[in-house]
């Protein structure tokens, strides 16, 4: 739409969700279905690391402890080594607040959902990382 060149848009589900109902769906997508592996999600301790924020060097300490986990997960199910978890600082901001993104300009345009849901879409997502060998299997 070049009325809208230059605007800016929030890509956002279909509908409002907290961070943790996006946590709770991904984690379902990914067959850790409630009460298996769960716990309640921990916006207090998310509020109490925030002044930690500031030190980035922090975010590269925790992204190398994710990091050996995940290859000895990838070379024991035999995945492809394309993924790597990581905690990004923008992530843990969101992750605090009461955060809601609202897609309502960006459907103003004419924009479709190809899900109607985000379960639906992370869903597929989960498929499709499975199905190309970057996730492992559901068990």
């Amino acid at each position: 739409h070049p009325q809208d060149h230059g605007s800016a848009f929030n890509v956002s589900p279909p509908e409002a969700l907290s961070a943790g109902e996006i946590l709770d769906t991904a984690l379902t997508a990914g067959d850790f279905p409630p009460g298996r592996f769960r716990i309640p999600y921990p916006r207090f301790l998310v509020k109490a690391v925030l002044p930690l924020l500031r030190y980035r060097c922090l975010f590269s300490i925790v992204n190398r402890l994710l990091r050996r986990p995940w290859e000895k997960l990838v070379k024991a199910c035999q995945l492809k080594s394309f993924l790597a978890p990581r905690v990004d600082m923008e992530a843990v901001v969101y992750l605090a607040g009461d955060t809601v993104f609202d897609g309502g300009r960006l459907r103003a345009t004419g924009f479709t959902y190809r899900y109607d849901s985000f379960a639906r879409g992370w869903a597929e997502t989960i498929r499709w990382y499975r199905d190309n060998q970057w996730l492992p299997a559901a068990r």
